[in-house]
């Protein structure tokens, strides 16, 4: 090989590497998105779940462009390319990237616990409060059959 090619060779490499890097830095700002979503839904407050989904479906959609943009780097490598020395450099970054979707996914799962049991909750709420206004009718239809009144209809 000669040495313009592992020049360039070796330039491709620090871009998938560098490209690699980036999409992690960017796992740790959804991560920190996450974490800060976490803290006041652990305490009930929910009020910014539509600006929280908006800014996660906008980070994947970034992450996405990595995944492709570092797919074409990479399906630009010929097999011999794609050698230790790739996989090395990569090996951390990688393990890296694992390590912080694990966190991703635990983060995950608390929230959607938190949104699973407000869900049952409202919908506790939601049948509780059918109940009472169903148990209101028949207390005033009974009532005004047995006294001979009308109700006055502005309740």
């Amino acid at each position: 090989m000669t040495k313009f090619r592992k020049g360039r060779l070796r330039s491709k490499l620090m871009r998938i590497i560098a490209l690699v890097r980036s999409k992690n830095k960017f796992l740790e700002r959804f991560l920190k998105v996450s974490e800060e979503f976490l803290r006041p839904a652990a305490l009930g407050d929910l009020s910014g779940v539509e600006a929280f989904s908006l800014s996660r479906d906008k980070m994947i959609k970034v992450m996405d462009m990595y995944d492709r943009r570092i797919e074409k780097e990479c399906s630009e490598l010929s097999v011999e390319q794609k050698n230790q020395e790739l996989i090395v450099s990569l090996g951390v970054e990688l393990d890296r990237k694992d390590n912080l979707i694990q966190k991703i996914a635990k983060v995950d799962a608390e929230i959607m616990q938190i949104i699973e049991q407000t869900k049952t909750d409202l919908t506790k709420e939601l049948t509780q409060l059918q109940k009472s206004k169903e148990t209101i009718g028949k207390f005033k239809s009974t009532w005004v059959s047995h006294s001979g009144e009308e109700i006055d209809q502005k309740l």
